[in-house]
């Protein structure tokens, strides 16, 4: 099952290489799957606050995921993967107090 796996991992990039768009690398693609298992069915498309690295907060909706270049959208921003120190959702940072 794994291989079957694997290789549709590898045919999708190839696919989506083949287009005039930037190329997906399996590297890319590991870094952006991690984050989207990650954060993805707690927080697409709901407010979050991304801390990044820097201290910078950004606050906005987590409404995209770009693959081909390790990033994700928020509040009409493109983010680096690499720059996010934590991404946390604000609605449950209300119910606490926080």
């Amino acid at each position: 099952m794994n291989d079957l796996l694997e290789k549709l991992k590898r045919e999708c990039i190839k696919a989506l290489n083949s287009k005039n768009t930037t190329p997906l690398t399996e590297e890319n693609l590991k870094i952006s799957e991690a984050f989207h298992n990650k954060y993805y069915d707690e927080m697409y498309d709901k407010k979050v606050k991304v801390i990044l690295k820097d201290g910078t907060e950004v606050i906005g909706f987590y409404n995209d995921e770009f693959y081909e270049i390790c990033s994700i959208f928020v509040n009409y921003e493109m983010i680096q993967i690499s720059n996010i120190e934590k991404m946390i959702l604000l609605e449950e940072e209300s119910n606490r107090g926080v």
